[in-house]
């Protein structure tokens, strides 16, 4: 058996070897559904394609995710912390040519804020002086937004007030330099992609190829000419593939975790992230925060989060001196429907149908929306419709259809309950739950103005504010799932966000296989 064993590995060596020969590094997805503009890119598979294309201002450290220098070379504050200059690299250049400097940087910020676009990340720009007012139509404005420039190599951004993290915004996806010819465009094929990142981009049927980008501007420090994101239906397929050593990374879906060969590649750790199911706030009489609250206590959250890795029983993931709120999981069906006759629903009777919306063939939110729906209807009068959606469809069409209670597994951008949180105030671009409370709104706003301490308490004032009125209703703390051989490679870290920028991606120079001589 060890004989066998050895010469396995012997063999995997070998192939992983002609791989890093050919300077190919192949990766495992279960889906290129991918949107190509930024302003439009909901998903975290979608920040993982992007930081191969696109660069912003600072990237991802790829261990630690800390701003780092990326197409501005470096920047600095103002005395009062209210402003930010970004010395922009000379001579950069898109793929096609056209050069990128500190206006076409100035045009894309607002071009996303601006409120025709729509763009999905675009309220985490509200702290720039004006920009909230601009992106929601309050002030057309343009000139009075604080994004201005300095010459064609400094950019500067004026602020409402302090925020600590505003560099960690500028990381996201979504901020990066968009090429004056496709500014104006919402859709955009692959062949019209213009790369300001690493990799340029291909697609065939069944894969992306991702190429080496000449007019990168650090060219010299990507390691992989070439890097194929393969998909497959079929999570045994893919693992199988990666066990013979045709694959390099098995990311989250493609994992069958009964079949990785070599346990010692299985890398799982927890993310700043939660799943959760949310009400629609503004749907019939579900705007009734008591008529949400005996709809929750229906349902046995406790047996539903008791088959989850990491149960979560608060919105935001365990965080240094942030106060944790922790709402109550305990399924009482005399509370619940004492709730409902006082409001007028004996028994639910005359409330609308329950229209819960979850993505298609998830087996977690499957089991889900039947114990949901089987707890619902077993001890009231109220009916269920389970609604499924095909990815990536799920994620814009509770935006356009009628929709009762729906599901999200979402991972904070930085480390900061803020990221929680500001996606639930009323003019947030990411509200598909309709909520609107001035109340919660004031407690985001003004938490900025706060010593530290004093804002976590603020924040999380805002976090039990959302749980206590049945809007959220957390499941779980997502952990990030991942197969890759760290011993072979280089530059790939778990980390938080399960984001690992593919330039920092490299070979590690020698290897020792461990128990061969």
């Amino acid at each position: 058996m060890i004989k066998k064993i050895t010469i396995f590995l012997i063999l995997l060596q070998m192939v992983f070897i002609i791989n890093a020969q050919n300077n190919e590094f192949n990766i495992a997805v279960s889906s290129l559904d991918l949107t190509l503009n930024p302003f439009y890119t909901y998903t975290a598979n979608e920040a993982q394609f992007l930081s191969g294309i696109y660069e912003g201002l600072v990237s991802y450290n790829p261990q630690d995710l800390t701003p780092e220098p990326a197409l501005a070379e470096s920047w600095r504050v103002s005395e009062d912390k209210k402003k930010y200059f970004f010395k922009i690299r000379k001579d950069l250049k898109f793929s096609n040519g056209e050069s990128i400097t500190s206006e076409t940087f100035r045009d894309s910020f607002l071009k996303a804020i601006n409120p025709d676009t729509q763009a999905e990340f675009a309220s985490l720009l509200d702290i720039i002086k004006n920009a909230k007012d601009y992106r929601t139509g309050k002030n057309r404005d343009v000139e009075s937004v604080g994004i201005s420039t300095d010459g064609e190599d400094t950019l500067i951004f004026t602020l409402e007030k302090r925020a600590p993290y505003f560099t960690k915004i500028l990381c996201h996806h979504t901020f990066t330099p968009i090429p004056t010819s496709l500014l104006n465009q919402k859709v955009w094929s692959i062949d019209q992609v213009v790369s300001s990142g690493p990799y340029l981009i291909k697609k065939n049927e069944s894969q992306i190829t991702l190429l080496k980008n000449p007019k990168y501007w650090d060219k010299e420090n990507v390691y992989f000419d070439k890097i194929n994101i393969k998909s497959y239906t079929s999570s045994t397929d893919a693992t199988a593939d990666y066990n013979r050593g045709d694959i390099d990374w098995l990311t989250d879906n493609a994992i069958d975790l009964n079949s990785v060969s070599d346990l010692e590649t299985l890398k799982v750790n927890p993310l700043f992230a939660t799943t959760f199911y949310y009400f629609n706030s503004s749907y019939k009489e579900y705007k009734s925060a008591k008529i949400r609250k005996a709809i929750s206590l229906l349902i046995p959250w406790n047996k539903i989060r008791e088959k989850q890795y990491i149960p979560a029983n608060s919105l935001i993931p365990s965080l240094s001196n942030f106060p944790k709120n922790i709402i109550n999981s305990e399924q009482n069906i005399e509370e619940a429907l004492k709730i409902l006759a006082d409001e007028g629903y004996k028994n639910g009777k005359g409330l609308s149908d329950i229209i819960l919306s979850i993505p298609k063939n998830t087996y977690s939110d499957s089991y889900i929306s039947s114990v949901i729906k089987e707890n619902i209807e077993k001890y009231s009068s109220i009916k269920v419709i389970i609604k499924e959606t095909s990815y990536p469809d799920f994620f814009t069409i509770n935006r356009s259809e009628e929709f009762t209670i729906s599901t999200l597994s979402w991972i904070g951008d930085f480390a900061d309950p803020l990221t929680f949180l500001e996606m639930w105030t009323s003019n947030s671009n990411l509200n598909d739950s309709n909520f609107r409370s001035i109340e919660f709104d004031e407690l985001i706003e003004n938490s900025s103005n706060l010593t530290q301490d004093e804002r976590y308490e603020q924040l999380s004032q805002g976090e039990k504010l959302l749980l206590e009125n049945s809007i959220v209703l957390p499941i779980n703390h997502s952990p990030g799932i991942n197969v890759i051989d760290t011993r072979y490679i280089n530059g790939w870290y778990t980390n938080t966000l399960d984001i690992h920028p593919f330039k920092y991606l490299r070979v590690v120079d020698k290897h020792i296989i461990y128990g061969l001589i």
